[in-house]
């Protein structure tokens, strides 16, 4: 019997309508932390939420 793993976003965004690099991911921690999407980072922020104002912006982790 096969062992279950949970799914990947490097799984999941291979069948996704969209590419991977119109993502504004972050990184998803368990606290309060809010992350205000502005403009692609270098690395992901650590958040427990994200927003933005900017249109047709996706965003996740």
């Amino acid at each position: 019997m096969r062992s279950w793993h949970p799914p990947r976003f490097s799984h999941v965004h291979e069948t996704a309508a969209f590419p991977y690099a119109e993502l504004a991911p972050v990184k998803l921690v368990h606290g309060n932390e809010v992350h205000h999407y502005q403009q692609p980072l270098p690395t992901r922020p650590h958040a427990d939420a994200v927003f933005t104002a900017v249109a047709g912006q996706k965003v996740g982790w």
